[in-house]
């Protein structure tokens, strides 16, 4: 391998391989580009079935696709013979990469016959005369081995919402810096960062409780969370690892693995920065206990991965009082598909009158390399809490079931079709809600271009409605469109009737790559309403546009 692996890095990627047919110095040695494919997926991680022997190496940055549609990327961080790990979030099993383009290797030449060897009197004499030479110690001083390599971004981007004169103008200005995996000289410890600064221009008094300029930390954390190291810890602003439904915390995350990495529990304790504007607040706090398990499989066991995390604990919230929790999820990864399933048990004193369930949910999936199915089925508990999130809106009580179905079915990854579904039962106000689409896509229909996407979808319950759509996507070297046009009708009722809308609209984005590490995204979005309750409204569209310039190193 080109660098040493941990432990855990070692065991995960010996599984996946175990079965991996072994290559022939022929194939090794090719220059052209390999395809790959992603082999499975954890919570932070990305594992790839290419490694070392087909051209792949650390630091390398691969694109996903899926369906001929760009599916993100991610920087290659350990590599094996025939595997690699790397960072990320969003790819799904079975999207697949291009491994780098790489000249072959160079045939060493054959080497030159070895001297004979030497008596065993002239090797008893050297030994005898470096055992007796004077040697200088040299201090030591450890280095901190990088497994992750620093990465940044910053975006800085301008919005315009505007619609007829004499109604609300917003223009919005927005910076947005994120910094991860910094070394913090030779301590073994990273700096990670993620912020935000938005201002605002209205000419009307805003509807958003933030106004002016506003500034929105999402992480500040110095943490120690590398592979190979077995004790864990983060403080600062920070997002806690395996603790199921934990937001953000001002405070400290301390745990410890075993040396493979598949066992990990620990404390932590902080406060909660308030909902809307993130700032620190000495109101709301908790702390408690976690822990983590996981189970890796091989590439041809029946169980690829299996993955348990657990919370208990304990908060206090400004307005309910004391609050003990815990919460729970597990995940079964499969050779077609997985389960997962997702709970939470609340006793507030001042709000319950027993302990309450305030979440269950549980999923299914299924896929092959034409079809994909998903089932989802949950039960969302009412809030102890009561925060609007609009000025001049009641709070409402959340509460009610839910569930979902999808089926997508692409036989050429040229045509495919997509139906999906789902109903929901609000226990606040009794209210139903049904809905129902249907999708066609062409992802090559221009070919190595883009394609083109259909949809239609219905609703019936405490609102009506009807949509449609067309999309198109085209993608070139150094540039992407997304264009999008639809219209819809929706009808619901409020406390005086019936109030039906029926508009049109579309968006268009374009992406665009200046430099490797500078691009710039444009986007706007057009709403021109045709019909509010069957009269011809005087209202202009409705058009919210935005710049974006982001940065990366």
């Amino acid at each position: 391998m080109p660098s040493a692996l941990s432990p855990i890095a070692s065991l995960l990627l010996a599984a996946i391989s175990a079965s991996a047919p072994v290559r022939s110095s022929a194939t090794a040695t090719a220059t052209g580009p390999s395809s790959g494919q992603v082999r499975f997926v954890t919570a932070k991680r990305i594992y790839l079935d290419k490694g070392a022997a087909d051209g792949v190496r650390a630091g390398d940055r691969v694109a996903f696709s899926r369906q001929g549609r760009a599916a993100g990327g991610c920087v290659i961080d350990l590599v094996g013979a025939h595997d690699a790990v790397c960072r990320g979030r969003g790819a799904l099993v079975g999207d697949a990469f291009a491994a780098p383009r790489r000249p072959a290797p160079v045939s060493p030449p054959v080497p030159a016959p070895l001297p004979p060897p030497e008596p065993d009197e002239a090797l008893v004499r050297r030994a005898a005369e470096l055992a007796a030479s004077p040697h200088d110690k040299v201090d030591f001083v450890p280095q901190a081995r990088a497994v992750v390599g620093a990465t940044g971004t910053a975006g800085l981007g301008v919005a315009v919402y505007a619609t007829r004169p004499g109604s609300p103008q917003y223009v919005g200005e927005t910076l947005d810096v994120a910094l991860h995996h910094v070394p913090l000289g030779s301590s073994g410890f990273r700096f990670d960062t993620a912020f935000s600064v938005v201002r605002m221009q209205t000419t009307s008094p805003p509807r958003f409780p933030a106004s002016g300029t506003e500034f929105y930390l999402w992480d500040a954390e110095i943490s120690r969370r590398e592979i190979d190291s077995q004790t864990v810890l983060a403080l600062g602003r920070i997002w806690p690892w395996h603790t199921p439904g934990l937001p953000i915390l001002d405070g400290l995350q301390l745990g410890r693995r075993n040396e493979t990495g598949t066992v990990e529990g620990g404390a932590y304790a902080g406060l909660i920065p308030e909902t809307l504007t993130l700032a620190p607040t000495f109101d709301a706090w908790t702390t408690g206990l976690y822990g983590a398990l996981s189970q890796p499989g091989g590439r041809d066991d029946a169980i690829r991965m299996a993955a348990e995390e657990a919370r208990l604990a304990i908060r206090h919230s400004p307005t309910v009082g004391w609050v003990r929790e815990a919460q729970g999820q597990a995940t079964l990864e499969l050779a077609g598909g997985g389960i997962a399933a997702s709970g939470a048990l609340r006793d507030a004193p001042e709000v319950d009158r027993q302990p309450v369930l305030e979440l269950v949910n549980g999923e299914a999936w299924l896929r092959s390399a034409s079809v994909a199915a998903r089932v989802q089925v949950r039960y969302l508990g009412v809030a102890p809490e009561l925060e609007p999130l609009l000025r001049d809106e009641l709070p409402r009580v959340l509460g009610g079931f839910h569930g979902s179905v999808a089926l997508a079915w692409d036989p050429a990854r040229t045509v495919g079709v997509a139906v999906n579904g789902d109903a929901h039962h609000e226990q606040d106000g009794d209210l139903n809600e049904v809905n129902a689409g249907l999708d066609l896509h062409f992802p090559r229909l221009f070919g190595a271009s883009g394609g083109l996407w259909l949809g239609a979808s219905a609703g019936q319950g405490w609102m009506e409605s009807r949509s449609a759509y067309a999309q198109v996507i085209l993608t070139g070297p150094r540039i992407r469109f997304v264009g999008r046009l639809g219209g819809d009708v929706t009808r619901f009722a409020d406390p005086v009737g019936e109030v039906a809308l029926t508009e049109l609209g579309g968006s268009l984005q374009l992406e665009g790559r200046l430099t490797p590490r500078l691009r710039v995204v444009a986007r706007s979005l057009v709403r021109v309403p045709l019909a509010i309750a069957g009269v011809l409204p005087d209202a202009t569209s409705g058009t919210v546009s935005s710049l974006d310039l982001v940065a990366a190193y």
